[in-house]
């Protein structure tokens, strides 16, 4: 079907979702301590192996979801979106999510380390989406001729689309240092140049839809649509989300990022790592005119029809016809739009067991409601990771149980400083994991050693 259906524009936008990125997880918690890590949590920034660390570039990209496992993605790519909604038995979620570090920098002075980050990230994620309602739509359903389906799914299905860059100052400073014993604090306060959002959804939509043949119309129905979106970012017939990667205009936000790190230290150096912060504090706000976020309430009575297939266009001229469908209220508009970003609260810990081997278990938890329309999200996990160091290469396996995508298992390497690898090359690959990534990324680091 080439038209826009109403209440299913997430299957039309997340085909265009190329495969993304996620968080560089496995290398974060390296013995390796440069300004890396101290995006993950700022105060890291103190423990700086050499005084000065050059970050050059890094990417990392990932797609994850909950019903489809990697090898059944390549085997039906061309069309994925109808085979997880007819093997689906909950509601469906995707996520991509993409970032790029661009050059960095950290510095060791004493007791106080200062840092400058650059980083463009993507994101984009399809939540909860009815199985029951897409596989009304699914290839294999209008083949029938005719058909009639109840829906009832009281909660908030969406799909958004985000993208921005940032620049962030990093500030760190040793509070406390006795016999064995050192404890740090830090900030990263981040200026958000924010490039575009787009978001659909449906809230608490009830009805019926009835088939015939090709056509599709909705009746007995009731629910909330909301449509956020920039038209300069969409084509007339297109839902294309534009990204040019870093572009430093019309900075609109700011971010921040908390931190703690407690290190036990013995006559080798740490021997225990242990940090705590909250990240992605803030919010972005959208210049006046520049994002439309406009909400309807729909009543569609027992003996009235909506017809779907009169949705074509450019989002403006769906928007046209819901309102003169008659079905449809407008709510009042917000000449201001803003999001909020993903806040994240991590703890984790890092135990050198000898001179070779490493552990570490690392925690990110969501703090923000994933079904808020203006909400950018993360997701929680939990991960394990043990690792073999001998002198400048490093091996290393995180394991995780992501909230999405269930079990990774993966397998990176470092030497010196670069390093290449992936969250669940083992599960994603060799067994029948729902998660697919990668992560590389190139520093050099100088001056005094810790």
């Amino acid at each position: 079907m080439k038209y826009i259906l109403i209440f299913l524009p997430f299957f039309f936008l997340i085909a265009n979702i190329s495969l993304a990125q996620s968080s560089f997880l496995g290398i974060q918690n390296s013995p390796r301590k440069g300004v890396l890590q101290s995006l993950m949590n700022p105060a890291e920034i103190n423990n700086l192996n050499r005084s000065v660390d050059v970050f050059f570039v890094g990417a990392e990209g990932s797609f994850g979801n909950n019903t489809i496992t990697f090898n059944e993605f390549l085997n039906n790519r061309n069309r994925v979106i109808d085979f997880a909604i007819n093997k689906a038995k909950a509601p469906i979620s995707f996520r991509s999510e993409a970032e790029i570090i661009g050059p960095t920098v950290g510095i060791r002075l004493n007791k106080w380390a200062i840092g400058l980050s650059t980083k463009s990230v993507v994101n984009g994620n399809m939540i909860d989406v009815d199985a029951k309602l897409g596989e009304a739509f699914s290839d294999y359903e209008i083949q029938v001729n005719n058909n009639t389906f109840s829906i009832n799914s009281p909660y908030n299905q969406r799909v958004y689309l985000s993208n921005w860059s940032e620049i962030g100052l990093i500030l760190g400073r040793e509070v406390f240092s006795y016999q064995h014993h050192r404890l740090s604090l830090g900030a990263n306060a981040r200026l958000i140049f924010p490039q575009n959002y787009i978001n659909l959804a449906v809230d608490n939509l009830r009805g019926t839809l009835v088939q015939e043949n090709f056509d599709f119309a909705l009746t007995d129905a009731s629910g909330k649509v909301n449509m956020i979106y920039s038209s300069e970012i969409l084509s007339n017939n297109s839902f294309n989300l534009s990204f040019e990667g870093f572009q430093f205009n019309n900075p609109s936000g700011l971010g921040l990022d908390l931190g703690a790190n407690y290190q036990f230290l013995d006559q080798e150096g740490p021997k225990f790592n242990v940090g705590l912060a909250v990240r992605n504090l803030g919010s972005v706000r959208y210049p006046t005119g520049q994002i439309q976020n406009n909400s309807y309430i729909f009543n569609i009575p027992p003996d009235q029809f909506f017809n779907l297939n009169e949705l074509r266009g450019s989002l403006d001229e769906i928007e046209s016809h819901l309102i003169e469908s008659g079905y449809f209220q407008l709510e009042s508009p917000t000449t201001n739009f803003e999001t909020g970003l993903p806040t994240q609260f991590v703890i984790y810990g890092e135990w050198k067991v000898n001179q070779n081997f490493y552990l570490s278990v690392n925690s990110h938890q969501r703090m923000r409601d994933k079904q808020d329309n203006s909400q950018i999200i993360s997701q929680n996990l939990i991960l394990i990771t043990p690792r073999i160091v001998f002198g400048r290469f490093e091996l290393y396996s995180p394991w995780a149980k992501l909230e999405l995508s269930g079990l990774s298992g993966g397998l990176g390497l470092r030497f010196g400083g670069f390093f290449i690898g992936s969250n669940s090359i083992l599960t994603g690959v060799l067994a029948e994991g729902k998660l697919i990534d990668f992560h590389t990324g190139l520093s050099w680091s100088f001056g005094k050693r810790q």
